[in-house]
This record gives C-alpha cells, sequence and structure tokens, in this order.
C-alpha cells in the first residue's frame, strides 16, 4: 500500500458548513451564534443552500446522537472526514478532525472507528487541562 499524505497549512481556510471541523464547531455553537452564521452562509450561497442545509441538518444529528459528525465528499469530492468540538473553559470552542482520501476513509471505518477515537481523545484533553 502506498503512502498518501494530504498537508493542510496552518491558516488554511476550511469551509464552515461543508467541513466536518466547520460543522463540529457550528453545532457546538450557542444557537444564536449558529443562525446569525448560517444566515450569512444561506446569503453567499443561495442556489446551494437546500443542500446545504440538508447536510447541515444531518450533521447535527450525528453530533447530538454521537458526538461526532461527518463531511463524505462534502468539503471535495474525494475527500472523507469526522470532527469533533470542545468547550474549553480557558481557550473557548476548539474543534479537532481526522479526514483523508474516500478510498481510504469509506463511512464505515469514519462512524465505527475514527469517529469514537477522536471524541475519546477529545474527552482526554478535556480532561488533562482542566
Amino acid at each position: 500500500e502506498a503512502n498518501l499524505t494530504m498537508r493542510r497549512q496552518v491558516g488554511s481556510h476550511l469551509s464552515l458548513h461543508r467541513s466536518a471541523i466547520g460543522r463540529a464547531c457550528l453545532a457546538a455553537m450557542p444557537e444564536d451564534e449558529r443562525e446569525f452564521i448560517l444566515g450569512h452562509i444561506r446569503k453567499r450561497h443561495p442556489e446551494d443552500w437546500p443542500e446545504v442545509r440538508k447536510g447541515l441538518e444531518r450533521a447535527f444529528r450525528d453530533c447530538a446522537d454521537y458526538g461526532f459528525c461527518l463531511s463524505l465528499g462534502e468539503w471535495q469530492r474525494d475527500v472523507n472526514a469526522v470532527g469533533v468540538a470542545l468547550h474549553h473553559e480557558s481557550h473557548g470552542l476548539l474543534a479537532f478532525n481526522c479526514g483523508g482520501p474516500s478510498f481510504h476513509l469509506k463511512r464505515e471505518k469514519l462512524e465505527d472507528d475514527i469517529g469514537p477515537r477522536l471524541l475519546h481523545m477529545v474527552h482526554n484533553i478535556a480532561a488533562a487541562t482542566r
């Protein structure tokens, strides 16, 4: 199996409404803040809004049910990812994600393996930084 590296630079732009890490942030925000941001997204992407809204609703349900949310080819067609948010007392809202090529990170692997492990890691970080 060949090695594959995907690099994102510090400060790279990721779509809040299409990326797993952005969706995790949105799901974890207070409702009034989330609605404010969603209003801007709706105005900026009116033609895509029905599809965007559907993906966000699914992501918010997943965060509520499982503690993590997914982006399956929605940020970039060939990239799947999982995201988890953390409310930190000192640092505010933080988010973590794990993503990779869709041929390697299938939905089942993200839901059954990577997502729960990422959630466990975030719980450990929260406990260690109290």
